[in-house]
């Protein structure tokens, strides 16, 4: 697997860049100069990253180091991957679970990150205390 190109897409596709994504390289600055990388944003590559590969991401993985550039977030993506894969290996089957942070994306409820003002880590331990009110929308909606 070429993570660079997977990054790529993912970013692709969870911001709509229209191509631009094909003109990355691994230095190329994302959080801060990618516009489409907003706090939703955000939430939309991790549900993106989460859908494409099987796993969960936690909110303590990840901080705003994770998106600084397209690089860093590809050396995320192919730790997780290859993290998953050993895990995969130990225990019977894999897991399909999403996250907190994917369920805010998939039924379409408000997130309230506060990035801008709280910082990236508080923003997602934010999302993930909503846990609550999203296993009572996953109920209603069963």
């Amino acid at each position: 697997m070429d993570v660079l190109k997977e990054t790529q897409s993912i970013l692709e596709e969870a911001l709509n860049l229209n191509g631009d994504s094909a003109a990355f390289t691994r230095d190329t600055v994302l959080f801060g100069a990618i516009q489409e990388l907003d706090s939703m944003g955000v939430v939309a590559v991790i549900a993106m990253i989460e859908a494409r590969f099987g796993f969960p991401v936690g909110y303590d993985e990840i901080d705003a180091t994770t998106f600084q550039t397209v690089g860093t977030l590809a050396d995320f993506i192919e730790h997780k991957v290859r993290h998953h894969a050993q895990e995969g290996n130990r225990a019977a089957g894999h897991s399909t679970e999403s996250s907190p942070l994917a369920l805010h994306v998939l039924l379409g409820l408000p997130v309230n990150t506060g990035l801008e003002t709280d910082g990236f880590q508080l923003a997602i331990a934010n999302m993930c205390e909503n846990w609550t009110f999203l296993a009572t929308k996953v109920a209603e909606l069963a």
